[in-house]
């Protein structure tokens, strides 16, 4: 037996002999890995820190010790837009708020159906409120409604800091709206607004098929997830009908409003699965 046993631990010590360099060199590997993942989330920690610091230096703005956000003109009505003026993050968000309420206080008053959309509708589920980083608001309308409005004469009130402007409108503004975004409400003492879409029934020639329901494509969905591209117009928003209808509560900042039927499968279909962890 102790022949026997004395091989057996020599072939257990060759067998480890062996597997020692091969154990090191994945070790040796797996701190490399970690090392690089290291230093490169050092660099982006201080990439980010420097960006935060020069921002701070010498593009940031400050009024009476109130920090003045940079607003994008891609999201502004220039003509209502001084460059002078001065809005903090939390004047954003409350002129946000505001432009939201007041289409809700007036659709509700005049019995127009509409639903929180995008971003709004995002900040509404995530967050309650506006998201912190949002400086423009989404409200959806359906086709009937935009016909209502577009045609009919019927007067809808906002208070006067807003206008409200209406694409071939018969009896409103147009303000340089087109079938992308038909409608806008415009906050005149700083020209942010809240855009009105239209969403519309997809024509199908199969008569059981769920119907389809989405605005003209446009750019404004070129970062949704699940939208399919349409050459040299963008991208084209379309869902289940159910999706949407029937209508919800649902909170926004201090108030209900009315949100999509099925919000979860909304915002997972503009946003993608990660949509409630903010990026």
């Amino acid at each position: 037996m102790l022949p026997y046993c004395q091989a057996d631990a020599t072939s257990k010590s060759r067998q480890w002999a062996v597997r020692l360099p091969v154990f090191k060199s994945r070790s040796l590997m797996c701190l490399l890995v970690t090392g690089i993942a290291l230093c490169t989330i050092s660099k982006i920690i201080v990439l980010d820190l420097l960006m935060k610091i020069i921002d701070e230096m010498f593009l940031a703005r400050y009024v009476d010790g109130k920090r003045c956000e940079i607003l994008s003109p891609g999201h502004l009505e220039s003509q209502y837009h001084n460059a002078s003026d001065c809005f903090s993050n939390s004047d954003i968000q409350q002129i946000i708020l505001g432009l939201v309420f007041a289409v809700a206080d007036v659709f509700e008053q005049n019995k127009i159906p509409y639903w929180l959309d995008s971003g709004t509708l995002l900040g509404s589920h995530r967050e309650r409120t506006v998201i912190p980083y949002d400086n423009d608001a989404d409200i959806g309308i359906d086709e009937a409604t935009y016909i209502r409005l577009r045609d009919g004469d019927e007067r809808l009130e906002f208070p006067s800091v807003y206008k409200f402007t209406l694409y071939e409108a018969k009896h409103r503004e147009h303000g340089g709206r087109d079938d992308g975004i038909p409608g806008r409400l415009i906050h005149t003492k700083s020209g942010l607004y809240v855009d009105i879409f239209v969403f519309m029934e997809s024509k199908t020639k199969w008569t059981d098929a769920e119907p389809m329901f989405g605005p003209v494509p446009s750019w404004c969905f070129g970062s949704c997830v699940r939208c399919p591209k349409v050459r040299k117009i963008g991208r084209e928003f379309k869902i289940p009908k159910s999706w949407v209808f029937p209508l919800k509560k649902c909170w926004f900042g201090s108030r209900e409003v009315t949100c999509p039927a099925e919000t979860e499968k909304y915002l997972d279909h503009l946003y993608g699965p990660t949509y409630m962890t903010p990026q």
